[in-house]
C-alpha cells in the first residue's frame, strides 16, 4: 500500500490519487486539494473544484448557493500530461482489458 507522502497515510483507493507533481507517485486527492487551497489566494464566492485531466480550476461563482452557474478564472495544471506515472498504467490495465 503506498503512503502518500503529504499526509503521511497509507492510500487505500488508489485509483482516485493523484501523481505528487515532483515525484510521479501516488498522493490523496484531498491532501492535493488542501494544498492547492493553502497555496491559491482565492477571492469572494471562488473556490477551487476538479475539472479533470489532472487539472483544477479556480471557480467564481456569482451565487455561492447555486453551484451550476460559475465561470473559471484559472485553471490549475497539477498533473504533467507527458509524464506517465508506471502505477497508473497499472491501474489502467486492471480495468480496460478487452475480452
Amino acid at each position: 500500500t503506498p503512503i502518500c507522502a503529504f499526509c503521511g497515510e497509507p492510500i487505500l483507493d488508489l485509483p482516485s490519487a493523484m501523481c505528487n507533481k515532483e515525484t510521479l507517485e501516488p498522493v490523496h486527492f484531498d491532501c492535493v486539494l488542501q494544498k492547492l487551497n493553502e497555496s491559491e489566494k482565492l477571492g469572494e464566492n471562488e473556490k477551487i473544484t476538479y475539472i479533470g485531466q489532472g487539472r483544477f480550476a479556480v471557480a467564481y461563482f456569482e451565487n455561492p448557493h447555486d453551484l451550476r452557474r460559475f465561470k473559471i478564472q484559472r485553471i490549475i495544471e497539477w498533473e504533467d500530461r507527458e509524464k506517465k506515472a508506471e502505477w497508473r498504467s497499472e491501474i489502467a490495465s486492471m480495468f480496460s482489458q478487452t475480452k
